[in-house]
């Protein structure tokens, strides 16, 4: 004799299917974040190569090797920034207080030999408006890439 025993049924309800209008907002918001993202990365190229010119002016490298210094910084403070925003839990308990000190002190540097590297052509009182310039775009790699990520993340919902 065999015996039957009822297996209970989930209590969740099936995930409702998006409507068209809810696939065209997320659609729109990839495209965005999309865009965010090039500009970032346009920003980054930017920043590299100034970032290599500030510290060649500084040091005196090759350009070679001030190039992959340039690109340590850079992408230390974007990829450390990214972590923090995709680790959970007990990861970001313990990797947020080495990112957010990866991230000053990137972004420090970054900004001091940006500033440098603009202000070496400038000529009279340009030239401090050059340094902020300069000294200001790690901050907007480092805000746009935070929309970017953010953008993304919020459509894998």
């Amino acid at each position: 004799m065999a015996t039957i025993v009822k297996l209970k049924t989930p209590t969740t309800p099936a995930p409702k299917p998006q409507t068209r209008a809810a696939l065209r907002a997320m659609r729109r918001q990839r495209i965005a974040a999309a865009l965010v993202g090039t500009a970032t990365i346009g920003l980054i190229g930017l920043s590299l190569h100034d970032l290599a010119c500030g510290m060649s002016i500084a040091t005196g490298m090759s350009m070679v090797k001030s190039g992959a210094m340039a690109f340590g910084i850079d992408f230390g403070y974007v990829s450390a920034e990214t972590a923090k925003m995709f680790a959970r839990g007990d990861a970001f308990r313990k990797i947020r207080h080495w990112a957010n000190g990866a991230i000053v002190g990137t972004m420090a540097w970054s900004a001091i030999l940006n500033a440098a590297a603009w202000s070496s052509d400038a000529v009279g009182w340009w030239h401090y408006g050059s340094m902020a310039l300069g000294a200001s775009i790690p901050a907007l790699i480092f805000t746009l890439s935070h929309i970017a990520t953010t953008l993304w993340m919020d459509t894998d919902r």
